[in-house]
C-alpha cells in the first residue's frame, strides 16, 4: 500500500510492477508513519527486483495512573477512547501532549517524546478533586443529602468541593439538619444521634 514515485512522478502503489526503457531512474517509496525509502536503479537487460523494508516512524506510549485506574486518556486534545492502564500504539515520532481526565481527580497534562520503534512510559500521579463524607445516624435514621435519600444508619460517598445540606430524620425522633463544606482531599466524618420526641400523658 505504499506510494511509488519514479523520477518524482507518482506511478502507483506497492506491490508495483511496470515496464520502462533501459536507463537510470530515481525511485522513492512513501507510506504514512514510515520513513521513506529512496534510491537510484539502472535498468538494463533482465528484470530488476527491489525488496524494500520501510522503517517505522512511530512508537508506543504506555500510560498508567495512580492512585486509581480507569482514567480517560487524551492525546493532543483528542480522546483516545482508552482508559488507564493502556498502551497507545503507532503514535507518530515526536512531541505530543498527553492528558488524563476523570470526574474525581484533577486533570493533568504532560509532554511525551515518542521515538521510532520505542515505548515511552507515562506515569500520572493524580490529585483528588473530591473528599469522602462518612455519616453515622442513630438510631438507624434516614440520611438525606441535598434532598436525595442516600441510605439509613450509616453511609459514605464521594463529593466534589462545595457546600452540601445533610438532613437526618426518623419517625418519632426530632430531625437534625446541618450544612457541611467539602474540601478536596479532606474527608469528613459526621455523627448524629437523634433525640426522641417526648409527650405527656395524664392518667385519671
Amino acid at each position: 500500500g505504499a506510494t511509488v514515485f519514479i523520477d518524482e512522478q507518482q506511478v502507483g502503489s506497492t506491490t508495483f510492477q511496470r515496464k520502462y526503457k533501459e536507463g537510470e531512474y530515481n525511485y522513492r517509496v512513501e507510506l504514512p508513519k514510515y520513513h521513506p525509502a529512496a534510491g537510484r536503479i539502472n535498468l538494463k537487460g533482465e528484470k530488476k527486483k527491489l525488496n524494500l523494508k520501510l522503517k517505522p516512524k512511530f512508537g508506543s506510549v504506555s500510560v498508567t495512573s495512580s492512585p486509581e485506574n480507569g482514567m480517560q486518556i487524551y492525546l493532543n486534545g483528542e480522546n483516545t477512547g482508552k482508559t488507564t492502564p493502556a498502551k497507545l500504539n503507532k503514535i507518530p515520532s515526536g512531541d505530543h501532549r498527553l492528558q488524563i481526565r476523570d470526574k474525581w481527580y484533577q486533570a493533568k497534562t504532560i509532554k511525551v517524546t515518542v521515538k521510532d520503534e520505542q515505548t515511552v512510559n507515562a506515569d500520572f500521579n493524580l490529585k483528588k478533586a473530591f473528599a469522602k463524607l462518612n455519616i453515622t445516624a442513630e438510631p438507624d435514621a434516614n440520611i438525606i443529602i441535598d434532598g436525595e435519600k442516600k441510605g439509613k444508619g450509616r453511609w459514605s460517598g464521594r463529593f466534589l468541593s462545595g457546600f452540601y445540606n445533610v438532613k437526618i430524620n426518623k419517625e418519632k425522633y426530632k430531625p437534625e439538619e446541618k450544612q457541611v463544606e467539602i474540601i478536596a482531599g479532606n474527608d469528613v466524618d459526621l455523627k448524629f444521634k437523634l433525640e426522641g420526641k417526648k409527650g405527656s400523658l395524664d392518667v385519671i
